[in-house]
């Protein structure tokens, strides 16, 4: 049997965040669609090889299919039932994605550590029993496998992101976690360390979108990844700048040296001359990369619009003024419940989810008046973390990019931590 398996899922309606790995090793990171349909156990076809937008799972008689291949058999995505509900067969596939991706066998030991929004948090060991049952007829496209399921432990969506910022929680008297999810609106506080005062509202980010589809007529999900989408930013033109910037500096100090002592030669100067030529080209086509990023980035509601000519630029202008218009309302409803919901002073205030980053320079202000005054104000709301690691520095790229994985990833690093002190005190 191989070494144990960590796997952490967040089955999220905007889409299901995956982190697994084998203790020690380089992790995967992937995201599914949050599809889940239940088929019949005679339709499914079995396949050595399946990924995270093409996968079955069978167990105790029922098969179920998950991610792009349930969307494609003409599953939606259901905001009203709870997640708790529909969690077993999402994780399952969840783990068959892993085991693809990490060539593990058909039997080892397995870590599991999910998340449920804070409401749920106290049926979280309907889940876990869910998932108990299911691993032991699991089967996926190329068989059976036997899994061991040594521990598992579920969170409050959130938990994660209060732990990634490396406080000690048991020393702070109040720390309140505000996630802002696609099918709902979660808080809760943390009192010296212990979950406690959990609130659940129905005002997620699915609430914003369906209004601006009600008035457009758009589908929600294609307005989902639209309106999500961030401005283009390159690093890379940020250091060239940076090095050009060095460049001539140092142009600058070999220059007035040379007017000092008229003995030192114009090797050096010219070098760095040809040194700003060459940065400046690198920097030239960077920028155009930036400015056609740019350019896709602003016209990126074309893509939904069918109307023609004039029409078009019309209907352009009416969908950002209706999106605009919809954000500021959709603001008002989650503050009004946030006011009632949150505590009237906290010591820090922590907010995540994927509407958080949209959504950020209008929740501030609401949030740091929460914050109490004794609190420094550049620590007082806190959104990302740092998701990083020197041994899971390739995923860790991806997952920069998509803040959604900053909760799940931070609790897949706890358990991680917490099994090598376990083992290293045992």
């Amino acid at each position: 049997m191989t070494d144990s398996v960590t796997i952490a899922v967040d089955t999220g309606a905007s889409g299901i965040k995956v982190v697994g790995a084998i203790d020690g090793e380089q992790c995967v990171a992937f995201l599914m669609a949050p599809h889940c349909l239940e088929i019949d156990t005679n339709a499914t076809e079995k396949a050595d090889s399946f990924d995270e937008h093409r996968v079955w799972v069978k167990f105790d008689n029922e098969a179920y299919a998950v991610g792009t291949l349930a969307q494609t058999l003409g599953a939606s995505v259901r905001m009203k039932p709870l997640k708790y509900t529909m969690a077993t067969p999402r994780i399952c596939a969840a783990i068959g994605v892993v085991i693809q991706k990490l060539e593990l066998p058909f039997k080892f030991n397995l870590n599991l550590v999910c998340v449920l929004p804070a409401s749920e948090f106290n049926d979280r060991n309907l889940v876990i029993e869910g998932v108990r049952s299911a691993i032991k007829t699991l089967e996926f496209p190329n068989g059976k496998v036997k899994i061991k399921l040594k521990e598992m432990n579920i969170f409050p969506e959130g938990f994660g992101l209060i732990q990634g910022h490396g406080r000690k929680l048991n020393e702070i008297e109040s720390v309140t976690m505000v996630m802002m999810g696609h099918r709902n609106m979660s808080t809760f506080e943390t009192k010296f360390g212990t979950p406690c005062k959990p609130h659940t509202s129905s005002c997620g980010f699915n609430l914003f979108l369906s209004d601006v589809a009600s008035q457009t007529g758009y589908d929600t999900e294609d307005l989902l990844k639209l309106i999500s989408a961030t401005p283009y930013h390159s690093s890379l033109l940020d250091a060239h700048l940076e090095y050009k910037k060095n460049l001539e500096r140092d142009l600058q100090l070999f220059e007035a040296a040379q007017k000092e002592n008229k003995d030192l030669t114009d090797d050096s100067t010219r070098f760095i001359r040809q040194q700003i030529k060459e940065i400046e080209i690198r920097i030239e086509k960077e920028q155009n990369i930036k400015t056609s990023m740019d350019k896709s980035y602003q016209e990126r509601y074309y893509k939904v619009i069918k109307s023609e000519g004039k029409n078009r630029e019309y209907e352009h202008t009416k969908l950002i003024q209706v999106i605009e218009k919809a954000k500021q309302s959709y603001v008002v409803k989650i503050t009004s419940w946030l006011d009632e919901h949150m505590p009237d002073r906290t010591n820090i205030v922590c907010i995540g989810g994927g509407a958080s980053k949209l959504l950020w320079d209008d929740m501030y202000p609401f949030l740091f008046e929460r914050v109490s005054s004794e609190q420094k104000p550049e620590l007082c709301v806190l959104r990302d973390i740092s998701i990083s690691s020197p041994r899971h520095q390739i995923d860790a790229v991806m997952m920069k990019e998509d803040n959604r994985f900053s909760d799940i990833y931070s609790l897949f690093r706890f358990q991680i931590s917490k099994k090598q002190l376990a083992e290293e005190q045992g």
